[in-house]
């Protein structure tokens, strides 16, 4: 059990419990030891990876549960945003993320061939291999992304 800055981790059975005030947004591990289980783990959006360390993006509320997985995630998820992620709902075919800014931001999303994303009128672009990006202005915006 480790305990920075009123951040707990601890071991919670064959993944990892974080707890924190609400503020910390992300986790650093090293790449060799896998990859977020998104459907698996409870309260994370995603992944980026810089280097040697991947960077895994978890939800507001103080509370994540981490597993981990050999393979990169079967599933939509977050790569980055320059805005503030509000909530994630994940469903069987769909993910739905709100995001809001007070400038305009962009958001990079991964594992998302064959899926669609719909957002007021705002295009995505081809950001890497099998990645999207999205430019949207200051505000709320939310994202829905469908693979069926």
């Amino acid at each position: 059990m480790l305990d920075f800055n009123r951040t707990l981790i601890a071991r919670d059975g064959t993944g990892w419990l974080v707890r924190n005030s609400g503020k910390l947004r992300e986790l650093r591990i090293t790449s060799n030891l896998g990859y977020p289980n998104l459907v698996e783990s409870c309260n994370l959006a995603g992944f980026n990876d810089h280097g040697g360390s991947r960077y895994i993006h978890m939800l507001p509320g103080g509370e994540a549960r981490v597993q981990l997985r050999v393979a990169a995630p079967p599933v939509p998820y977050l790569v980055s945003a320059a805005g503030y992620l509000e909530s994630l709902e994940r469903g069987a075919h769909d993910v739905r993320l709100l995001f809001k800014s007070h400038t305009p931001f962009s958001v990079r999303l991964g594992n998302i061939s064959g899926c669609s994303i719909a957002e007021d009128n705002h295009p995505a672009r081809k950001a890497g291999a099998n990645e999207l990006s999205v430019d949207l202005a200051e505000g709320k915006h939310a994202l829905a992304i469908d693979c069926r």
